[in-house]
């Protein structure tokens, strides 16, 4: 029963377009993923920000899940630029919010540096260079506006235990970032024959 659901899953995931040579089936399927994952993971976090009185964050993450799923339905439909314009736009715009509104202690800002290069994974091989780089100028230009106001403007207060736990999500949430991406790039790039 459970290797059943184990089966039905993994088709779903690697569910991906008709027409597509291999290399843009293996990146239409890490989109899936990409897109996938966040959209139960927002939702999760949603409930622990309301836990820590995060309540902005809390919001934005009952709202990102629902995008994240559009994200990866149009990725789905053939749109993976589409798709992955969404999902950076939703998670540099979290991590930002977080940024500006409850500090640099809260660790938010650890996941926007990894946001300026995720494009050069997550965006479709066939995207233009300047597509590209676009993006990762408009992330990290974000991420210094962010860290920016974080030093201006006087955070909302958390309780201290809350401000850390809400430190070691960011920081986990970075860390399994970076397993993804750099399993994405040993996946794609360094294909063994």
């Amino acid at each position: 029963m459970l290797s059943e659901r184990v089966q039905r899953l993994n088709a779903w995931i690697n569910e991906v377009p008709p027409g597509l040579t291999l290399e843009e089936q293996e990146w239409a399927v890490f989109r899936n993923l990409g897109t996938a994952v966040p959209a139960v993971l927002h939702a999760s976090q949603a409930v622990v920000f309301g836990f820590l009185g995060a309540h902005w964050m809390m919001l934005y993450g009952l709202l990102a899940s629902p995008i994240s799923g559009a994200a990866l339905w149009l990725n789905k439909s053939g749109r993976g630029l589409a798709s992955m314009a969404i999902m950076q736009l939703e998670l540099v715009g979290m991590f930002c919010l977080g940024t500006a509104l409850y500090g640099l202690e809260a660790g938010f800002a650890y996941n926007l540096p990894l946001m300026v290069v995720a494009p050069l994974f997550n965006f479709p091989r066939s995207s233009r260079r300047r597509t590209v780089q676009a993006a990762c100028g408009l992330t990290a230009a974000a991420f210094v506006a962010s860290v920016t106001t974080a030093t201006w403007f006087t955070p909302i207060p958390l309780a201290p235990d809350d401000l850390m736990l809400l430190f070691w999500l960011n920081i986990f949430t970075t860390a399994a970032s970076l397993v993804g991406f750099t399993s994405n790039a040993e996946a794609l790039f360094f294909k063994r024959p």
